[in-house]
């Protein structure tokens, strides 16, 4: 009769020669990396003592399981969206100036994507700044001028807001009285602050269904049947579909991959050059 090892529940295993052999317990880093690796968080968003559990001699510890601050940061991470093809999450900068000075951007801009934040929802975010010595106001202070330029984001963006329902609670127009929020440099209007909770714990599910509502809107009218990057004709993308990407209130429809990372990066160019949509075809 062939042996058997049991796992009683004494927290150790009996192998066939009966010799008891402790368990080894993973630690709070391989939970987090393996969770990490699993899911496709990228290891750099995990927190910094991650991987460096052990004592002085190198040898492994035994160390805490993950705090809940940790599990539930992990938990948003996982459930962020992915970084576009420029290597963010979001939107691009949607300003022309400093959120720190004011000053126009000019050819000694500095661009900043945010990384390792102990806010995840800040996670990928993309910023500029018009020179170094504002990069480095920005990192003493970041809560203070994020807030300034959400707060500006909002004040801009929210008169174009192009749905008229809430994305999370589907029955329920939007009216006056709304919750209004910048994630990933976007405003979004929702009905109430629940929905903006909601929103905030499953931000790629909502980003997306806001992005397929808004191409869907916007794809009949879409004003030019060239790629306004390359000048190919859209109905010549890899399998006659055109790369899709939604930046703010705008669908732009591209040859490909290639040409959404050259829009990323250019936004306000591009933006610029984009005319706007056709009218809408009568019905009936």
């Amino acid at each position: 009769m062939p042996h058997r090892t049991s796992l009683p529940t004494d927290g150790f295993l009996t192998p066939p020669d009966g010799h008891q052999r402790p368990r080894i317990r993973p630690t709070r880093a391989t939970l987090l990396i393996a969770a990490a690796i699993t899911l496709g968080v990228p290891l750099m968003a995990l927190p910094a003592a991650a991987g460096q559990e052990g004592t002085s001699t190198g040898r492994a510890t035994t160390a805490a399981p993950p705090t809940r601050e940790e599990t539930d940061r992990l938990a948003l991470l996982l459930r962020l969206p992915k970084p576009n093809p420029a290597g963010f999450i979001g939107d691009p900068y949607p300003l022309d100036t400093c959120i720190v000075a004011g000053e126009k951007l000019g050819e000694k801009a500095v661009t900043l994507i945010l990384k390792d934040q102990r806010d995840a929802l800040q996670e990928g975010r993309h910023l500029r700044f018009c020179c170094e010595a504002c990069l480095e106001k920005f990192k003493a202070n970041p809560t203070e001028y994020l807030a300034k330029l959400d707060a500006e984001i909002i004040r801009l963006q929210k008169p174009q807001y192009p749905l008229e329902r809430c994305l999370v609670m589907l029955d329920e127009t939007l009216g006056e009285d709304t919750e209004d929020f910048v994630y990933g440099n976007r405003c979004y209007v929702l009905c109430c602050r629940k929905c903006e909770n909601n929103f905030l714990k499953s931000a790629g599910r909502y980003v997306t269904a806001y992005d397929k509502a808004l191409t869907g809107r916007q794809r009949q009218t879409y004003p030019l049947d060239t790629c306004i990057v390359s000048g190919k004709k859209l109905s010549e993308s890899k399998d006659g579909k055109p790369y899709d990407l939604v930046i703010g209130s705008r669908l732009f429809r591209l040859h490909s991959e290639a040409e959404a990372k050259v829009v990323l990066e250019n936004a306000s160019a591009y933006l610029a050059k984009l005319p706007p949509l056709k009218s809408a075809k009568p019905q009936g």
